[in-house]
This record gives C-alpha cells, structure tokens and sequence, in this order.
C-alpha cells in the first residue's frame, strides 16, 4: 500500500468517526505466509477501540519486518 493511498483511505474512512477514546490491547498473531505478501515475519495487533463518533470497533496494525526491523505494514478498522 502506497502512502498516497493510504492517507486518502485514512481521509475518507478513519477520520469521519473523530478521535479515539479509549484503546485496549487484545491479542497479536504471528505468522510467516500472507496472502499477497512474500512470506516473511508478520504480526497482528488487534485493539478494541471506541471513538467519538463509533462507540466500538477493532483496529488491527499489520506489522512488517521486511526491511529487517518492524514496521506498519497496514492498518484495518471495523
């Protein structure tokens, strides 16, 4: 995903529901194999997240360690 993409998909989808009121961590998973990714070192990170205009939804951080450190790879909320 390109950074231009990225902040538009953030414009357009994240940033309606307003600011975050509370976060909790839930889990992470692991893995090695995503589907359209090369396999590599992967991880999860799931929150439970209530915001100003969306009182409960998950957020889900993919991270990468494609470069050799970790990084954001993707992010999902629904």
């Amino acid at each position: 995903m390109g950074a231009d993409y990225f902040i538009r998909w953030m414009q357009t989808r994240r940033v309606p529901i307003g600011r975050a009121r509370t976060r909790s961590f839930y889990k992470v998973l692991a893995y090695h194999s995503a589907k359209g990714w090369p396999d590599g070192n992967y991880q999860e990170i799931y929150f439970k997240t209530s915001f100003e205009r969306k009182a409960s939804a998950w957020e889900v951080v993919i991270l990468t360690k494609e470069t050799g450190r970790w990084q954001v790879g993707n992010y999902k909320f629904q």
